[in-house]
């Protein structure tokens, strides 16, 4: 049976980094480069062309990228991975393009295949130890709430590894228990701490505890009777 392939285009604005993204890209199975640009207009036009592609940009070291038109930001919103430095300017730069990823430049090589895997499972993805960095970039947009979902809003899976990630369980020892991969639940842990504002794994404790998650009475999965009642 053949292997479902995904595509993306690499938008580069510092050539230093093209060849080595591009590469990376291609060494992850299922995986596949259409091509490169300089401009994102071009990459747009790329995109065009092939609905279901991603776009991987690298933006300038130092500003932000020429003026889009609204025609350009619609087909790249929503499909954009930002490789870029852990600065608020930069990801100011991706929250205007509608990123659904975030990734250090600084830690591309071991971030960007988790963010291209989760992007592709059509989750967002941010390192959460980067998530400072964004929480500052939406605030400088005016965009910062201090509204947290509810943890009754996530899903069985989600609250099944928040539980077991504030039991004290590596990555690994979940993924055993609930037989995932390491790297699906990597993805799931920091996708749950995205949606909770979570920076860090003693805020996410703090969080189940005070909910009551971690007394033996309770049942955060929903399967008890109250829960399947809902």
């Amino acid at each position: 049976m053949s292997r479902l392939v995904s595509s993306a285009w690499v938008c580069s604005a510092r050539p230093e980094f093209t060849a080595g993204v591009v590469g990376l890209i291609r060494s992850q199975v299922g995986w596949q480069v259409l091509g490169v640009s300089a401009e994102l207009a071009a990459a747009a036009a790329a995109l065009r062309q092939h609905p279901g592609a991603f776009l991987v940009f690298i933006p300038p070291v130092a500003g932000a990228p020429q003026p889009l038109d609204h025609q350009t930001l619609s087909v790249i919103r929503s499909r954009t991975l930002v490789v870029a430095p852990a600065n608020p300017q930069q990801w100011l730069t991706g929250l205007r393009l509608g990123a659904v990823g975030m990734v250090s430049a600084a830690q591309v090589t071991r971030d960007l295949p988790l963010a291209l895997a989760a992007v592709r499972d059509g989750i967002a993805w941010c390192r959460i130890e980067l998530m400072p960095v964004l929480t500052e970039a939406l605030d400088q947009r005016g965009l910062l709430t201090e509204e947290t979902p509810s943890l009754e809003a996530l899903s069985v899976r989600e609250r099944e590894v928040l539980l077991l990630v504030a039991r004290g369980f590596s990555n690994r020892e979940i993924a055993e228990q609930i037989e995932l991969s390491v790297k699906t639940v990597e993805t799931y842990k920091h996708r749950v701490m995205l949606r909770l504002h979570l920076r860090n794994r003693r805020k996410l404790v703090h969080l189940v505890r005070r909910a009551g998650w971690l007394q033996a009475s309770h049942d955060p999965m929903g399967w008890g009777p109250e829960g399947v009642a809902r």
